[in-house]
């Protein structure tokens, strides 16, 4: 019986579970769909049964749709702070994608209601009645199945990039191309090229990342934002506070992850631990020696490089992992620093990046 629950539950996951813990985006994404699908489909009927021209209704709906999509593309990429890349491409391509979805429900009006007369299109206005209706029933069977095709099509690479950002765990999907220039310093244009450069996890990034700054400057913010990057790049990566950080490493190994839980930080191509407290990092031998009481399963072996085990059962052992790239973030700046200086002491073959921010100017007022 719990084996057969497994697999029900299994396949309930494939369409993005809203089951007892909260909405995932693969779930937000299809019912999104969905809906834009009722959108067309609506709006073509009332406007079709309210000026009986049903032709015209989604001439309308669709030019209303699209105007609507544009102007959200446009806004989206003037918002953007244009400190980091815009991916205009990325923006304009979601917005196509609605629209068809929309255009979709619209032609689905069209066939599924005898009054359309969708058929005076293919038949001669003088043909019987029952010949019309055939075909309009023809014609709602074949946008049906385009309908689902299409959807089969677009649903594979979304839901990918979906499924990446609900195994990262991060409490929320933010893009760099939002964050503003709260940079400290005058190199703040290397910075970015340095922070786009670790989320794509590109030949030269730096395999370590420190942020700092005061309150309200967006430590927090920036590290989620490298992670939403890395997840559209399709990238492995877990967001995991200071405690839960030390709880695995206390528990000195890890299982695989399962398919509807998030990866394991031993699993991820990019680890984010987010809010590193001071009192954490303070240690009578230095910043390294408390690097290594935090991240250490063995003697020059951290949590991030432990090699998974099958079970709790099965014994230690195996190849370790490579070393991931770990954004770190701190609020003290002093200890921040001392934090990059030990670093790659501890981990001597990655590079680390120190990026300290200020308070922006909204964010003050």
């Amino acid at each position: 019986m719990m084996g057969l629950l497994r697999a029900l539950a299994r396949i309930d996951t494939v369409f993005g579970s809203d089951v007892y813990v909260s909405y995932s985006h693969q779930y937000a994404w299809q019912a999104n769909q969905f809906g834009h699908v009722l959108i067309g489909l609506g709006a073509t009927l009332f406007l079709g049964w309210a000026c009986s021209d049903y032709l015209m209704a989604f001439a309308i709906v669709g030019g209303v749709y699209f105007v609507k999509e544009m102007l959200d593309a446009l806004i989206a990429i003037k918002l953007a702070e244009n400190v980091f890349p815009v991916g205009k491409r990325e923006i304009l391509y979601d917005g196509a994608v609605d629209f068809l979805f929309v255009g979709f429900g619209s032609a689905l009006a069209m066939t599924a209601d005898p009054a359309a007369r969708v058929s005076d299109l293919f038949l001669d206005p003088n043909a019987p009645p029952a010949m019309a209706a055939e075909l309009a029933d023809w014609l709602f069977a074949a946008v049906f199945l385009a309908l689902l095709a299409f959807f089969l099509l677009v649903r594979r690479p979304y839901l990918r990039t979906k499924r990446a950002f609900d195994k990262s765990d991060m409490p929320q999907l933010v893009r760099l191309s939002t964050f503003p220039n709260n940079f400290a310093g005058a190199d703040w244009r290397d910075l970015v090229q340095a922070i786009d450069l670790f989320a794509k996890g590109g030949p030269g990034a730096a395999g370590h990342l420190v942020v700092t700054g005061p309150p309200k400057s967006g430590r927090s913010t920036l590290a989620k934002a490298i992670g939403g990057d890395a997840t559209a790049e399709r990238r492995m990566v877990r967001y995991v506070t200071a405690s839960r950080l030390m709880e695995k490493r206390r528990a000195g190994f890890e299982t695989p992850s399962a398919y509807a839980q998030p990866y394991q930080v031993g699993e991820a191509d990019l680890v984010i631990v987010d809010d590193l407290p001071v009192d954490l990092l303070r240690h009578p031998a230095g910043a390294e020696a408390a690097i290594s009481q935090l991240v250490d399963v063995a003697p020059g072996r951290s949590i991030f490089e432990e090699p998974i085990r099958a079970s709790e059962d099965a014994p230690p052992g195996g190849k370790p992992r490579p070393m991931p790239q770990v954004v770190w973030t701190i609020d003290d700046p002093e200890t921040a620093r001392e934090v990059a200086a030990a670093l790659p002491k501890r981990f001597p073959d990655r590079e680390t990046r120190l990026i300290e921010l200020k308070v922006a100017l909204e964010a003050a007022t």
